[in-house]
């Protein structure tokens, strides 16, 4: 199985040109609660809902955080240039104004 995720690595790797990540939470959002809550009511509702995603999205997660260290040692062993952009503003009033919508 290991060399299978080697090679798949290696493959994956030689294959990609970029990535991109917008929006994401590397290191959590306290955002989730909210997510966490719809689906529980979902759940209610009988729609069902998978919550594990959310759960893993949550902060201090140690799941997000074994997986963000995955990452970066696949990047740092295939030699892969990463760049960074990320907020400098906060969008809080950009925030109160889409949840009026809801």
């Amino acid at each position: 199985m290991e060399s299978y995720r080697s090679t798949l690595t290696k493959c994956v790797c030689t294959s990609t040109i970029g990535i991109v990540f917008l929006g994401t939470p590397l290191r959590g959002s306290e955002e989730t609660t909210w997510g966490i809550t719809m689906a529980n009511c979902a759940s209610a509702l009988g729609a069902g809902s998978d919550k594990k995603l959310l759960e893993t999205l949550q902060p201090d997660s140690e799941r997000l955080d074994n997986l963000l260290d995955d990452f970066c040692k696949v990047v740092r062993s295939q030699g892969i240039d990463v760049t960074c952009f990320y907020e400098t503003k906060m969008m809080e009033k950009y925030l109160k104004k889409a949840l009026v919508w809801l």
